[in-house]
């Protein structure tokens, strides 16, 4: 989460940060339900 938060929400660049791809980064947030307007 404050991964995403430092890049804006940036899935790709988020992804890129952490050094995962793209795609697991989606199923995990989808896993978990994570999402920007979730994110109080």
């Amino acid at each position: 989460m404050t991964k995403l938060r430092e890049n804006a929400w940036n899935i790709s660049k988020t992804a890129e940060v952490i050094d995962t791809p793209r795609s697991n980064l989606y199923k995990k947030l989808e896993q978990y339900r994570i999402s920007q307007e979730t994110d109080g």
